[in-house]
């Protein structure tokens, strides 16, 4: 190898001598052109000149200070541009240059004439210096346009015109340059026409007659007519046209034609209405026609006929008739009658009169004795009725109101049995008939009964009793209100007579003597009122009364809850149990519903900490229960080793056990080990879902206790051993537990933030204890088999790096979420086969960071021998490359994570232990990071990167590159596509936005460009190569350079495109094709420092300042390229 690096570096010292001597012969021509006698500078290798209109020829003289120049002479010119050609040969070479000679337009005369003037679609001739035309009243508006002859020119006041009844004039403005013409258009806008084309009334249309009237009779039977009326000319609209209401005879309408200017004509409707015939054609009473006299019809009718049909025609058949129909309640002697024909507001009048006979009638309707109707034999004309005492009110109903009646005696005082009397009818018409009345005394029973003013309140039932016995009666009250004997007021009241007040005597009753015993009794008691009691409250000391009816709850009883509370451990509830019970600190509650006599209750106050216990199944049979203090951790033994503790059952039953309908249960243990002879087992009812039952275990007999929800004993027994940590319990169902009246450890609050500052949770623990809470969040799954894993920790700080101890809790805390995550992808044994590279495992693993780290945690393993993880610094094993890998066997830590650190500044590789500890650490000799691999291909294992999100911006702060996920050992590259002018522009260097860490901007960007096959020969600029490439503020240009070529070849570099003489002049070895050389142009102090691939630096002299204008010219003849970076 060194025996070639030698013969190459010869071949370059002779090429570059040689290419020296023939630098130094070479002269630069220098040319001068001019056109017309005129010298023309250049612009490159373009020589531009302008000249007037008038001149029309072009000589053209051009110089050389070496070799020849063809394509000099004189040459016509044309108006514009003109271009012509030079060539200069010199040197073996041709060189092109262009002459631009540029001839001035000629000047032409101003044009302000038009070619065109249209009113909306229709051309105008100009006569007598205007443009004029005519346009109907409908078209109120118009758009003049105008076109002038010079192309050059504008015409001002054309557009949309709103036109006036007349002449409208518009003026138009030809300007071309400083000239003006104006021309005038004159439009004559017609008058509206206000004529009718139809006038019509209903479907008759009329014709006016010699004086503009439009006339029209019709039928007295139209009371409505329609008038329709058209103008003839669209624009105008009719004014009065519409449904009209006539009058009898003639009716006059106008109509209104009306333009939209206002402008008005009126014509003249004229609608005659015919009179109606309102004349009967006939009259009947029932069947009966009647005849007319004077517009009277008579008709005659028997006594018993009280109602009669009324029916008439009328001639005319749309005339209406009114007053026919049933007539009833005819009256003896005349009854008179209207009939009414109308039509419209016409009418008359008639009269019919119908003459009723007198009655003959003579008969009874009814006799009703004391309200009761008698009962009535026909065959012996006679009535019967029975009354139940010696007087009867008798009251006799005929059947006409004309007739009258007569008794041939006085009904007064009855006797006991039948008594008859005889009763005479005169009709209206003088005759008579008689019939014959017995009254029949039969003597009733009677009811006693009893009101109060409360129902239910008196309690005697009533009885029957015979007319006129003696009565003794009592007063008997219900037990809710026998309070009220002392305060009764009664009254008694016989049949119909008047209710009347009674004294009581000691029994509390009184009598009702024979004589006044004649009908039904009602024995009315009043001044009754419900039994009250004094429900007596003590509370604190104190003792307040209630007064509270019979069989009613008290009022006074409800309990405003306690709103003291305390802080207690997360899933408890800090809460009072308070109630009335029937003794000072008794158990048994107070039942204050119902009340029926005077009660005592005191109030008792039980601070509970409640905890929700779900049902929980049976271990493996071997476990059914837990101990109190697993339930409840604040339930604690007494001084004297006692427990008091409270249970609430939700549900029947959540296991589904088969127990009695409606019922649960729980049972209570001594020890936490099972043993009948500690077992108590308690029965839950349904209704008692929901409600505390209360232990009480006595240390110093072992008796335990439970106790109901409302006081009573539910069940006792003692046990053969007890321990207050050990007394434990069974459930069938989700349950409460709570501690009575339990000391309160003092609280810390820990308060959890995501990394945001939004709150995660709130923890209390009890103070000097360690907090618990756990935060997760869920992985997630990326594209190609990748998965982000996040991890937590608790940070003193948002955004800060000291953990949180939270494993002794002292008082109320803050702490923050300090999030990481990383990306692991998982391999199967053989999906990573031996010796793969480590950087084709992971894509998020940094190949630019200066620390690269990965973890590696394997699974599982085919190679029960000897499973390790081997990380070699190549693709091939040696021994050499052995000596320098690092491994670990992990047949003992499956699934625990390890570390790889490779440090490409230190060329070292570290395996770090799951604990953290450092395995080994290896130096490389021949290090590349895209070298080294991994050896695992009997494990299934992840290899995870740790990342985190960031976004990267342009050097502008705003212009996002990328967003996503990268390596959190930095090193990050941005790599764009190569835009249209083949610029790649790539970003290596970060720095943070505002400080944040997740928000960084470019603060350096390289631009790469390839330029392929440049011209043989040919100079190209650094412009060219790399705009990019600028001296920074030090005067200082930094680019790197690499050539591709397939053979040897050779570049040289100049000061200028124009420069005779090249700055530098290298050889190409094939060997250096696709490598970098670095330059550092220093205009400052005017050196070139050239950095060839090898390491090797070598500097020129220089003189130029222009870093863009240094040019690269390639010497080689095969495929080559160039690609410049800027740095």
């Amino acid at each position: 190898m060194k025996r070639y690096k030698l013969i190459a570096v010869l071949l370059v010292v002779a090429l570059v001598a040689v290419l020296c001597a023939a630098c130094t012969v070479t002269e630069q021509p220098q040319i001068t052109v001019k056109v017309n006698g005129k010298e023309v500078k250049a612009n490159g290798t373009v020589y531009a000149v302008e000249f007037d209109n008038d001149v029309t020829k072009a000589v053209i003289e051009a110089t050389a200070t070496v070799g020849e120049i063809d394509g000099t002479g004189t040459f016509d010119l044309k108006e514009g541009n003109n271009e012509f050609v030079l060539t200069l040969k010199a040197n073996d070479s041709e060189t092109k240059y262009t002459v631009k000679v540029t001839r001035k337009a000629s000047e032409k005369p101003v044009d302000v004439t038009l070619a065109e003037v249209k009113v909306g679609e229709t051309v105008l001739t100009a006569a007598a210096g205007k443009y004029a035309t005519t346009v109907g009243y409908e078209v109120s508006s118009v758009t003049v346009s105008a076109t002038a002859t010079d192309s050059a020119a504008t015409v001002d006041g054309t557009g949309e015109k709103t036109l006036v009844v007349g002449k409208n004039e518009v003026t138009l403005t030809v300007k071309n340059g400083e000239a003006t013409q104006t021309y005038t258009v004159e439009i004559t806008r017609e008058a509206a026409v206000l004529t009718l084309a139809e006038v019509k009334v209903g479907e008759t249309t009329l014709t006016a007659d010699g004086n503009g009237v439009y006339k029209h009779t019709v039928a007295n039977t139209v009371s409505v007519v329609t008038i329709a009326a058209t103008a003839t000319k669209s624009y105008a609209t009719v004014e009065g046209a519409g449904e009209k209401t006539l009058a009898l005879g003639e009716n006059t309408f106008t109509l209104t034609v009306k333009a939209d200017d206002s402008t008005t004509e009126q014509y003249t409707v004229k609608v005659t209405r015919e009179a109606a015939d309102l004349t009967l054609k006939e009259v009947k009473i029932g069947d009966e026609v009647l005849t007319a006299q004077n517009r009277t019809y008579t008709c005659n009718v028997a006594n018993d006929v009280t109602e009669v049909t009324l029916s008439a025609t009328a001639n005319n058949g749309d005339a209406t008739l009114q007053g026919a129909g049933t007539k009833q309640n005819l009256v003896v002697g005349e009854n008179r009658f209207e009939l009414v024909v109308s039509v419209g507001e016409e009418k008359a009048t008639y009269t019919v009169v119908v003459n009723r006979a007198k009655s003959s009638v003579k008969t009874i309707a009814s006799i009703m004795v004391d309200g009761v109707a008698a009962t009535f034999n026909t065959e012996k004309a006679t009535y019967t009725a029975t009354v139940g005492k010696y007087t009867a009110n008798v009251v006799i109903t005929l059947d006409s109101t004309v007739a009258s009646y007569a008794l041939d005696e006085e009904i007064g005082t009855l006797a006991e049995g039948n008594n008859e009397f005889v009763i005479t009818v005169t009709a209206e018409d003088g005759t008579t008939a008689t019939c014959t009345l017995v009254l029949n005394v039969v003597l009733p029973m009677f009811n006693v009964s009893y009101i109060g003013n409360i129902d239910g309140a008196v309690t005697n039932e009533g009885y029957t009793y015979k007319y006129g016995e003696k009565q003794a009666i009592n007063i008997t009250l219900a037990a809710a209100y026998r309070q009220s004997y002392k305060n009764l007021v009664v009254t008694c009241k016989v049949g119909d007579g008047e209710a009347k007040s009674v004294t009581l005597d000691d029994n509390y009753g009184f009598e009702v003597p024979a004589a006044e015993a004649i009908g039904n009794i009602v024995v009315e008691v009043g001044g009754i009122a419900i039994n009250t009691y004094t429900v007596t409250y003590h509370r604190g000391g104190e003792a307040t009364t209630e007064t509270v009816e019979h069989g009613k709850d008290a009022q006074n009883a409800a309990i405003t809850p306690s709103t003291e509370t305390k802080d207690v451990l997360d899933g408890y509830t800090y809460m009072h149990d308070e109630k009335w019970v029937t003794q000072d600190g008794g158990m048994i509650v107070a039942t204050l519903t119902n009340i029926t006599a005077d009660m005592d209750v005191y109030y008792k106050d039980e601070v509970l900490v409640r905890s929700e216990v779900a049902y929980y199944a049976p271990m493996n049979g071997a476990v059914t229960y837990y101990t109190i203090k697993q339930m409840n951790s604040y339930v604690a033994g007494l001084e004297n080793g006692d427990v008091v503790f409270k249970v609430l059952i939700k549900s029947v039953a959540t296991d589904g056990s088969s127990e009695e309908e409606g019922k649960t249960s729980f049972v209570i243990y001594g020890t936490a080990v099972y043993n009948p002879a500690n077992e108590m087992g308690v029965s839950v009812m349904a209704s008692e879902l929901n409600k505390w039952f209360t232990v009480k275990a006595s240390a110093a007999d072992k008796k335990v206790t439970v106790y109901r929800p409302d006081g009573t004993v539910a069940t006792e027994k003692t046990f053969e051993a007890y321990a207050a940590d050990t007394i434990s319990l069974a459930i069938h169902a989700d349950a409460a537990v709570a501690a009575v009246n339990p000391v309160m450890p003092e609280l810390c609050t820990v308060t959890y933030l995501d990394e945001n500052g939004g709150q995660l949770h709130v923890e209390k623990v009890i103070k000097g204890t360690v907090a618990s809470y756990v935060y997760e969040k869920d992985a997630i799954d990326l594209d190609g088999g990748y998965k982000q894993v996040f991890t937590g920790k608790w940070l003193t700080e948002k955004n800060g790096t000291d953990i949180a101890d939270l494993s002794n809790v002292q008082s109320n805390v803050t702490v923050y979420l300090g999030l990481n995550s990383y990306v692991y992808k998982h391999y199967e044994p053989t999906e990573c086969p031996d010796y793969t590279r480590v950087l084709a495992t992971n894509k998020y693993i940094s190949s630019k960071a200066e620390v690269v780290r990965f973890r590696i945690r394997v699974l599982s393993s085919t190679n029960t021998e000897y499973p390790s993880v081997v990380v070699y610094p190549s693709t091939t094993w040696s021994e050499a490359v052995y000596a320098e890998a690092v491994s670990l066997y992990v047949g003992d830590i499956f699934g625990q994570w390890l570390t790889v650190e490779i440090n490409q500044a230190k060329k070292t590789l570290t395996l770090y232990k799951p604990d953290g500890t450092v395995k080994e650490t290896k130096t490389v000799t021949n290090f590349a990071l895209s070298n080294i691999t991994l050896w695992m291909n009997s494990h299934s294992f992840d290899i995870a990167v740790d990342v985190e999100t960031v976004e990267f911006y342009d050097t502008d702060k705003t212009t996002l590159l990328y967003s996503g996920l990268v390596s959190t050992d930095g090193g990050f590259v941005y790599t764009s596509a190569a835009d249209s002018e083949g610029y790649t522009k790539t970003v290596d260097t970060w720095l943070p936005i505002d400080g944040s860490a997740n928000k960084m901007y470019a603060a350096k960007a390289t631009y790469s460009k390839t330029t392929a096959n440049p011209n043989l020969y040919n100079y190209v600029t650094l412009s060219d190569l790399n705009k990019y490439v600028v001296a920074n503020e030090n005067g200082v240009a930094t680019f790197k350079v690499k050539f591709t070529f397939n053979e040897w070849t050779s570049f040289k570099l100049f000061e200028t495109a124009q420069s005779t003489k090249e700055t530098m002049q290298i050889g190409l070895d094939v060997s250096w094709s696709g490598k970098w050389f670095t330059f550092e142009l220093d205009t400052t102090n005017k050196t070139l420092k050239m950095t060839q691939p090898d390491g090797t630096d070598k500097t020129y002299d220089i003189t130029s300042t222009n870093v863009s204008g240094y040019a690269f010219m390639r010497t080689g003849e095969k495929e080559f390229s160039i690609e410049v970076v800027n740095l």
